[in-house]
């Protein structure tokens, strides 16, 4: 079976991938300090958590709405056109949040950014796979989720250094995501115009790779449903506030630290079993997670592999799309993987939190290790892409 043509080891083009994992930093970074000081900002405006969450819901339909429109615009367009757009108009947008305090214009600019963050974020894949040699793709994907997620720790770190209200604070990280996205000048001529394919081939794409969409929309729940309840889950198992933020960062540093041997395995074994194993441990470690002592020094070996090995799917994910397709089916799959990546960021926290009313902490382990055993089961059970969508790729002049 022939994967996606790629180039050879030796024609790696190391300033491009650089210039790549600069504006997916950039992106990462701003992200990174948004959404705490958006929710901050809002909490200081006295506005109620209702409200709040409505407005984070309307930036996942901006997410929503763009992934729809990706694959025709990249075509019209041209994805080097259409990223230096996104960067332009999302560091505007960033600004501008620091500069009008009106109910009205915020729930515009959130849609916006959430507009410009998924364009920037699926054509950033696509370009990654792009320029990655199939013999070192895990490990070029390792790299760049590791670039994603330390990029993403740091940003909430700028909240107390630059503050979070009025354009110091958000007039400040629009100009750094201008200066880091910089290198997408050198972008332009990185890849070759998407081919023009119908409409009807969009649906086929996303129909042929549920393994693969399935892993994304998982870990996104576990993002989703981590960020958002692990403090009050460690408190409940009584660690200190302090404390249970601490072991949040211990879960975090290993995604940032073990990308890159994850993805060195993706090139030495079958990314299909990869992908099974990966998701089989994410399970088997949050049905383990209630025996431990959350205060024990080995609880915190624990969550940072247990860490890793739930971010790993996504890694191994977007190795195979990269693997097996090639130009508008490529785009396409990358704009699935942005829905489904908002629907499980929606997802987790609501039916964790709901778990753990009914369950008591229990709750939060116990919705993770639901989710990794249904994609387990789907990854047994299925190709990550069917033959038919392989078959295809295999015609191409």
């Amino acid at each position: 079976m022939q994967p996606a043509r790629s180039a050879p080891v030796t024609e790696l083009r190391h300033l491009d991938l650089a210039a790549v994992l600069a504006v997916i930093g950039a992106f990462a970074l701003s992200m990174g300090y948004a959404y705490p000081a958006i929710a901050l900002t809002m909490q200081a405006r006295g506005l109620s958590e209702t409200v709040i969450g409505v407005l984070a819901a309307v930036q996942g339909f901006g997410v929503l709405a763009s992934a729809l429109l990706l694959p025709a615009m990249t075509h019209r367009f041209g994805a080097w056109r259409l990223v230096t757009v996104s960067l332009t108009a999302t560091a505007a947008t960033i600004a501008l949040l620091g500069v009008t305090d009106r109910l009205e214009a915020w729930f515009v600019l959130r849609f916006l950014l959430g507009c410009g963050a998924n364009v920037l974020f699926v054509t950033c894949e696509v370009w990654i796979n792009v320029l990655a040699p199939d013999a070192v793709r895990g490990r070029i994907i390792g790299i760049y989720t590791t670039v994603i997620s330390a990029m993403f720790a740091i940003g909430p770190l700028l909240v107390p250094l630059i503050g979070y209200e009025g354009l110091r604070g958000f007039g400040t990280v629009a100009v750094l995501f201008l200066l880091l996205g910089l290198p997408v000048l050198r972008l332009k001529a990185a890849q070759a115009p998407t081919e023009k394919a119908p409409f009807s081939e969009y649906p086929r794409v996303v129909a042929a790779i549920p393994v693969l969409l399935m892993a994304v929309a998982t870990f996104s729940f576990f993002d989703g449903a981590v960020l958002a309840l692990w403090v009050v889950y460690g408190v409940g198992r009584e660690l200190t506030g302090s404390g249970a933020a601490l072991s949040l960062a211990v879960l975090v540093a290993g995604n940032i630290v073990l990308q890159f041997p994850i993805g060195w395995l993706a090139d030495r074994m079958s990314r299909r079993l990869l992908l099974g194993l990966l998701s089989a441990l994410a399970c088997a470690g949050a049905l383990l997670l209630p025996q431990f002592s959350l205060s024990h020094p080995l609880t915190h070996v624990f969550l940072f592999f247990w860490g890793a090995i739930g971010f790993g799917v996504y890694t191994i994910a977007v190795t195979l799309i990269g693997q097996y397709l090639t130009g508008s089916r490529l785009v396409a799959a990358n704009s699935a993987f942005g829905i489904m990546w908002g629907i499980g960021s929606m997802l987790g926290p609501v039916a964790a939190g709901a778990a753990m009313e009914r369950f008591g902490g229990t709750g939060l382990p116990l919705s993770i290790a639901v989710a990794y055993a249904l994609l387990t089961l789907l990854a047994a059970a299925m190709p990550p892409i069917r033959d038919s969508l392989r078959r295809l790729e295999r015609q191409r002049p």
